[in-house]
């Protein structure tokens, strides 16, 4: 099993989507059917002593669509309206099939906000490094961007989410099987002009990428560590106690109102992640394109139910 996170089966998948309002319970409150939404994935309580201090993504009850409980790879998907999120502003900006295409991209993007701003204390004027070019990569490239970053960098072996990288607003874009001995530590420091980087992004989960993360930080920066994945890290803590540096976690997209960020953001055009849309799929051809995405070429491959709509 490649995903190392929560999971049980049988279980229908798809945890990133949005959708119209087919029908509502008897104590909902401020849904229709018809609203166009998109939802959080992370099914927390809201009575733990997690959900309580407000950590919702580490709540103890935590359970997953489309992981834990059947998602959104179906004509219709159930869900409760604490975790719905209107998204008539995407409607409104991009209209019918990329509104809702957009929409069902704010729950990766939201994970990167919170590990950006609500972790790790983004700044303008930072100099970002991403690792990983997959969605929630992608959407830190566009956030940091958004967000005034001063240099801004991808490191991705795929050439084709280099180039989604630097769409999104990278200033460079790196393969870093092509970069030598010195590897993305060098590359860096070129690239800020020996400064080195105050944010790292690692998005990728991917084998000895958080020692040239750290060896490349500027004084008092961050590591935030975002991909689930085979890496590990041998730690020399003398460097990050001189340079005051960090090593930050962070998991999932709920409680802060990051979703709700991520949809002005978008709505006010700032953030296009519709963007990274490269590939788009009916249900019926949906397991057969996985054997596809195995080389990492595209970047988001949408299921698309309605070509009217977009749902």
């Amino acid at each position: 099993m490649i995903y190392p996170g929560m999971i049980r089966t049988p279980v229908v998948t798809g945890h990133e989507f949005s959708g119209v309002v087919e029908k509502v319970g008897e104590q909902v409150v401020d849904l229709r059917p018809g609203d166009p939404v998109c939802s959080e994935e992370i099914a927390w309580c809201g009575s733990c002593d997690a959900c309580r201090a407000g950590q919702l993504n580490y709540c103890l009850r935590l359970t997953e669509l489309g992981f834990t409980f059947n998602g959104a790879h179906a004509e219709l998907v159930l869900t409760r309206e604490k975790y719905c999120w209107p998204i008539d502003a995407l409607i409104e900006r991009y209209g019918g099939p990329r509104g809702f295409e957009a929409g069902a991209l704010v729950e990766p993007t939201s994970v990167a906000y919170i590990g950006m701003f609500v972790k790790s204390g983004f700044r303008p004027g930072a100099n970002v490094g991403v690792i990983g070019g997959g969605p929630i990569g992608l959407a830190a490239v566009g956030l940091a961007r958004a967000a005034g970053a001063g240099r801004l960098l991808a490191i991705e072996p795929s050439a084709t989410r280099r180039q989604l990288a630097m769409a999104m607003g990278a200033d460079a874009a790196y393969d870093p099987r092509s970069l030598g001995s010195a590897g993305m530590t060098q590359a860096a420091l070129d690239e800020t002009r020996g400064r080195g980087i105050d944010m790292w992004v690692e998005a990728s989960g991917a084998r000895g990428v958080i020692e040239d993360a750290l060896a490349s930080l500027a004084r008092d920066g961050t590591v935030l560590l975002l991909g689930l994945g085979p890496h590990h890290a041998q730690l020399d803590p003398v460097p990050v106690i001189r340079m005051g540096t960090r090593i930050q976690g962070s998991m999932g997209h709920s409680g802060a109102g990051a979703f709700g960020s991520v949809i002005r953001l978008m709505g006010a055009g700032r953030l296009d992640m519709s963007n990274i849309v490269t590939t788009r799929v009916t249900l019926d051809q949906a397991v057969g394109s996985l054997g596809q995405l195995r080389d990492r070429e595209a970047g988001k491959c949408m299921v698309v139910f309605d070509a009217e709509t977009g749902g």
